[in-house]
């Protein structure tokens, strides 16, 4: 009677380390809860961060965009993404701006998002633009006041850091719980690329607010 009752246990382990032991879920990706409206930003604020992805289902990449507001949102608007789309090129833009430090993160989270990450046809191309400011967070005297370029390369996609290129062809490995701690990679790990499109051209697509 022991031995079946420790096999019953041992069934009953299994199956909720099955169940539970490897969920890769951030309960916070669900959560919805916002502040008040009153404090949702309504004056927009100039800046030139964009963010194009490539190569991810439409689906895919509404819900990394929801995770990551749900994420930052729940006790302020930190983040408030525009999509456009252009036939295969998606184009994210923040008319209430974003700051650096957050920007770096949602650049690595379309590439490494909750849930997603595990799914085998999940692998976006993922690349970044904006010019840094002294006064945002994550900054250094490495990379203030360029032109910087933010990628995931195809070998890091899935991880936690990026690769940033100066507009003067110095390029870092950074991750993004650590900006500050950059590592300098040979010219040769990425090149900066100007925006390859006229961002006029998207005026007149569609867009989708998320906050």
């Amino acid at each position: 009677m022991d031995s079946v009752f420790f096999i019953i246990i041992i069934f009953i382990l299994i199956a909720l380390i099955l169940k539970f032991g490897f969920r890769d879920d951030n309960p916070d990706i669900h959560n919805r809860h916002r502040p008040s409206k009153k404090s949702k930003p309504v004056q927009k604020d100039f800046n030139d961060k964009i963010i194009l992805v490539k190569y991810m289902q439409y689906d895919y990449l509404i819900q990394a965009i929801n995770q990551f507001c749900n994420l930052n949102n729940q006790d302020k608007f930190i983040a408030m993404p525009r999509l456009t789309k252009q036939y295969y090129l998606f184009i994210i833009t923040f008319p209430y701006n974003i700051d650096f430090d957050k920007f770096c993160f949602f650049v690595n989270y379309l590439g490494n998002a909750d849930v997603l990450r595990n799914k085998n046809d999940f692998q976006p191309n993922v690349r970044a633009w904006c010019t840094t400011q002294t006064v945002e967070t994550g900054m250094t005297k490495n990379i203030v006041n360029k032109k910087v370029m933010l990628s995931i390369p195809e070998s890091d996609v899935k991880k936690d850091h990026i690769f940033l290129a100066t507009n003067d062809n110095v390029c870092y490995k950074m991750n993004v719980s650590r900006l500050k701690s950059q590592i300098k990679l040979e010219k040769s790990a990425m090149m900066y690329e100007n925006i390859p499109f006229d961002l006029s051209e998207f005026a007149k697509y569609k867009y989708i607010d998320f906050n």
